[in-house]
């Protein structure tokens, strides 16, 4: 990893505007909103992705997934850990809803360490929400000014795997069959794409029965650019 000079600039997130572009052997996808603005293209191959984002505080990030290298260049002021909560679990609530699901949010306590309550199909679950890459020090160079990094996708993978262990080593076991732990790539959105959590299964297996965990959710920037990552212990989400 290596930083670099540069400086964020700020974007009014106030217009609420879907805009889907199709170009030569690009599929480009754009969303403008209270997020920001979002811009994600897969080549004609399906195997280039390419994520742009920018939020309304000023943070940006252009990501990219290619030949098996995940590529990552963000500039603060980034909106992690609890400053980033609400998002990250605005943007899950939205892609449920678009499964057919009604959830409600409910507000969590703190100092049990609940970052929200999801009422979901009869049950009362805990959200807990956790910023991916876990990489400290990514996070603390993008917030200076600006940080770039590139990995395998077997090492995102294993970013992924250190964030839900980071929440599991800290959840009982009989808390964990009413958590779920949404792993925040809001300005790594490429770390939702098929490709890496089709790595984590192969790497890692199912973290659902290794866990206990009522389910886990990587949620990019967008609800589009959200899944669940292997099974879950309630109902049945479609991808």
């Amino acid at each position: 990893m290596k930083t670099k000079s540069g400086s964020a600039c700020s974007l009014c997130g106030s217009l609420d505007q879907s805009v889907a572009i199709d170009l030569v052997g690009v599929e480009s996808r754009g969303k403008v909103g209270n997020i920001g603005t979002v811009a994600e293209e897969r080549d004609a191959s399906g195997e280039h992705l390419r994520i742009r984002t920018q939020t309304p505080e000023g943070a940006r990030s252009h990501e990219l997934l290619a030949y098996g290298v995940v590529s990552l260049n963000i500039h603060g002021p980034t909106q992690t850990g609890r400053k980033g909560e609400g998002r990250a679990l605005d943007t899950l609530l939205s892609r449920l809803r678009e499964e057919g699901h009604q959830p409600v949010l409910e507000a969590g306590r703190d100092e049990q360490g609940e970052d929200g309550i999801l009422l979901l199909q009869g049950e009362r679950l805990t959200l807990q929400v956790v910023s991916v890459p876990s990489c400290p020090e990514l996070w603390r160079d993008a917030n200076r000014d600006s940080a770039t990094t590139a990995v395998s996708v077997a090492d995102a993978a294993k970013w992924i795997r250190d964030a839900v262990l980071a929440k599991v080593t800290n959840t009982s076991p009989a808390e964990r069959a009413t958590t779920i732990v949404v792993l925040d790539a809001g300005l790594a959105g490429v770390l939702s794409a098929h490709e890496v959590a089709d790595a984590y299964l192969a790497l890692y297996g199912d973290p659902h029965p290794e866990f206990g965990l009522a389910s886990i959710w990587l949620v990019g920037p967008t609800p589009r650019t959200t899944r669940r990552l292997g099974t879950q212990r309630y109902g049945a989400v479609q991808q």
